[in-house]
């Protein structure tokens, strides 16, 4: 088998790493304590629950993943529009 490398940016690290995570202890969720899925009366899982005590952690990263999936398709705004409509509205310090 050959060896083979992928370059993937910073941001795809963290998904990458939060997906794996996840799959990780999905595979393990009948022993996990502190996970419990809410159940319909069709007996489908249809929420989860979450102790944060626990998972908190995981739970920020696995949200921040959902925020910026449902930001995907938002107006990008380059970073020096930014910086330079905060300044105009001082709300920035002009050294930037």
């Amino acid at each position: 088998m050959k060896d083979f490398f992928v370059i993937i940016s910073p941001r795809g690290v963290k998904i990458l790493s939060i997906l794996l995570t996840i799959h990780y202890f999905y595979s393990r969720i009948i022993k996990m304590k502190g996970i419990e899925y809410i159940k319909n009366n069709k007996n489908q899982k249809v929420a989860v629950q979450i102790d944060l005590q626990r998972y908190g952690k995981l739970w920020e990263d696995f949200y921040d993943v959902l925020i910026a999936e449902s930001r995907k398709n938002e107006e990008k705004i380059p970073l020096d529009k930014v910086i330079s409509d905060l300044q105009k509205k001082d709300k920035l310090d002009e050294s930037l």
